[in-house]
């Protein structure tokens, strides 16, 4: 396990009255990294794994509003399992995320649902938190 925090300035994309802000700061998936044509060679992943991240960002004092994306739950057995989960803990906002990989070598056949996975899973690592302000 390895803890880390840090201060940052600001973190967000300002609209008039609202923050959006992107909750996954690490380990973000590319749907760019995954396209969807065919592949003709093996693909090796390296080795099985599990991440998890947890993060958490204080709110603007003038925060009113929060709307957090909802949470993800993305399986693909026997390849492993991805889960975001985002809640607000007072003037906090709270994001956790896994990524368990069980498997990790595919052979070329099975590259389109792995693919469409990733994808998924890259879709919903996109959603942003919209903070609304007074």
């Amino acid at each position: 396990m390895v803890k880390c925090e840090w201060e940052v300035a600001g973190y967000a994309s300002k609209v008039p009255f609202r923050l959006l802000v992107n909750l996954q700061l690490l380990d973000r998936m590319s749907a760019e990294d995954w396209p969807t044509q065919e592949r003709h060679t093996e693909l090796h992943l390296g080795g099985a794994y599990e991440r998890s991240v947890v993060v958490t960002l204080e709110l603007p004092e003038d925060a009113t509003e929060v709307v957090l994306p909802p949470d993800a739950l993305k399986k693909a057995d026997p390849v492993g399992v991805y889960r975001a989960k985002y809640r607000r803990e007072g003037d906090k906002v709270v994001a956790e995320r896994s990524m368990r990989m069980d498997r990790y070598w595919f052979p070329p056949q099975s590259y389109a649902g792995l693919s469409r996975w990733f994808q998924d899973i890259a879709a919903d690592d996109d959603k942003v938190a919209v903070v609304s302000f007074r």
